[in-house]
């Protein structure tokens, strides 16, 4: 490469319009169940529905009834609120969302847990 092409290729780099930002996560592709796959979390399993307006969030450890709570997404950024435990309340970063696979960050944790969609 000559060198003097890489002047222009850093400029290119860094001054270049910013990424398209983050597409709003869709709250119905986030309702059903989700069940751990990798990463780092306290859920193996989770689901998030809707009753009424009630937004309603379960867990399951090894096919037991663990956490019941509520939930609210404000763009990518997830709460989750368990009444019955309050130390338990998260937050957390939905990094991805599809139908098949949900990546999310959750507050404390040092590794992005991966969810696949339970069938």
């Amino acid at each position: 490469m000559h060198i003097g092409f890489l002047p222009l290729v850093l400029a290119a780099l860094l001054f270049a319009p910013g990424q398209k930002a983050a597409q709003p996560i869709a709250e119905k592709t986030l309702l059903g169940g989700w069940l751990y796959v990798s990463g780092e979390t306290e859920f193996e399993q989770m689901a998030f529905a809707l009753d009424g307006a009630k937004r309603v969030f379960h867990s399951w450890l090894h096919e037991r009834p663990e956490h019941l709570g509520t939930w609210e997404l404000k763009g990518d950024h997830l709460a989750i609120t368990i009444p019955e435990n309050p130390d338990f309340n998260t937050n957390a970063k939905i990094l991805s969302l599809t139908a098949k696979q949900l990546k999310i960050q959750f507050e404390g944790d040092s590794k992005p847990a991966v969810f696949k969609r339970v069938a």
